[in-house]
């Protein structure tokens, strides 16, 4: 489970991390990112509305 949610929090930064990328004047590189971005999100089965609402909880010892 701690496992887990560490992945997901890596995840979730890299796509926040490419949609601010989006945001680029170069428009190839706006371009890629964002394809990226919606790759990860398809490929994880996340929105980009669970990433706003998501954040991380105290890591529980099982």
């Amino acid at each position: 489970m701690q496992t887990q949610v560490l992945e997901l929090e890596k995840i979730a930064d890299k796509i926040r991390k490419l949609f601010a990328l989006s945001q680029s004047p170069n428009e190839r590189e706006a371009s890629a990112a964002a394809a990226k971005a919606q790759e990860m999100l398809t490929r994880h089965n996340l929105s980009i509305a669970s990433l706003q609402d998501w954040t991380p909880r105290p890591l529980e010892w099982e």
